[in-house]
């Protein structure tokens, strides 16, 4: 396994450069340029390589596979940038002004994010671990069975969370509580429903679904009810974890997901040697439920509109054009003028009154255009 856990070190990098491009196009809206190279290109080709290595009699092993994945990789990225590239380049290309480092400013900001994450991902996996651990290799495989058809409703939130942080962001930002907290609200009715009504029809089919790895899969159903618990809870906030990170309040998220994970672990370490697979399950649930409550609880505080904050450098209570609706056109004496609405380190987001809006990085920034920015989302 040693040349095959060295290309996968190598896929590393690869898969940070896609993370790089992909949060460019969620920033400025282009989901399909965000999402679409890395969950269907990158394994639609890693699938057809495989498929053709087979076909042409050669033996798929760990090591083939991997470099499958790097090929895969590789171009993906490079379709990714071409693309990413081409869109900039419509609305002023890249910035390529003075270099401004603010390495500590960066490292603050991104520490809580990848604390989040890490533990976000703890909670996902390490029940699999538990169970590989302590009941061996057959009850990991039921588990994983159950685990991930449950597990099928995730995709829901991700979904969500996709098509509404960039709106809400710029809605938060822009100071326009009304329609940031009619985002917040549907975002969270678009994810619970759906995961709800999934829920409700996987537990029902989940006999059959599990019969399709094997008849001793059936016995052991009942898993993705308890789990679905879990789902469901997580479902109540939508993707509010994604919210916390856009709006600034990554250490919020960092905190909450950092309990989460903590819970999971003990759940799983005193559960699974006295209940098996249903105490993995439930300390699962029970993680998945402790992550909604803190969270279900920051909309109705932190929904107050910016205008009713002390910004640095932001004047106080301005009145701005509408996001999402047109505004009576202003004399042209007025059309040159500008005002700021948000500031911070990083940023600066400056409405003005021939409808654009300018967002500055590191002190520098590109106009763009109202309309083209609605139509991107």
């Amino acid at each position: 396994y040693l040349m095959p856990l060295w290309l996968c070190l190598f896929c590393v990098p690869l898969f940070a450069l896609s993370e790089i491009d992909e949060g460019i196009s969620r920033a400025h809206g282009w989901m399909n340029t965000a999402l679409v190279p890395t969950y269907i290109l990158r394994p639609s080709l890693l699938i057809v390589g495989c498929f053709l290595a087979l076909q042409a009699g050669f033996e798929l092993n760990a090591t083939h596979a991997m470099s499958m994945a790097i090929a895969a990789g590789l171009v993906t990225i490079a379709v990714q940038a071409i693309v990413l590239l081409a869109r900039l380049s419509t609305i002023g290309g890249v910035f390529r002004g003075e270099r401004v480092a603010t390495p500590v400013t960066w490292a603050l900001a991104a520490l809580p994010i990848v604390v989040a994450h890490t533990f976000e991902l703890l909670t996902q996996n390490f029940d699999m671990i538990s169970v590989s651990y302590f009941l061996g290799a057959e009850a990991t495989g039921i588990y994983f069975a159950a685990l991930k058809t449950i597990a099928l409703l995730a995709f829901v939130n991700f979904a969500v969370g996709a098509a509404t942080a960039n709106p809400v962001a710029s809605l938060h930002a822009t100071g326009h509580k009304e329609e940031f907290e009619a985002h917040i609200q549907g975002a969270v009715n678009l994810a619970f429903w759906p995961t709800l009504l999934g829920a409700i029809a996987i537990v029902l089919l989940s006999p059959a679904l599990l019969s399709l790895f094997g008849k001793d899969f059936t016995a052991h159903a009942y898993l993705t009810g308890i789990l679905a618990v879990g789902f469901v809870a997580k479902g109540l906030i939508g993707p509010g974890e994604l919210f916390l990170n856009v709006l600034g309040q990554q250490r919020a998220c960092a905190l909450i997901l950092t309990g989460a994970g903590i819970l999971n672990i003990v759940l799983n370490v005193l559960l699974i040697p006295v209940l098996g697979l249903a105490g993995a399950a439930i300390a699962t649930s029970a993680s998945f439920v402790a992550l909604a409550l803190p969270v279900s609880t920051w909309p109705a505080a932190a929904s107050v509109s910016p205008c009713s904050r002390r910004y640095p450098g932001r004047h106080s209570r301005v009145s701005s054009p509408s996001l999402l609706a047109p505004t009576a056109p202003e004399p042209a004496s007025r059309q040159a003028s500008a005002f700021t609405v948000w500031r911070r380190p990083l940023f600066t987001v400056r409405i003005d009154h021939d409808n654009r809006l300018g967002i500055g990085v590191l002190a520098r920034g590109v106009r763009i255009d109202r309309a083209r920015l609605l139509n991107s989302r």
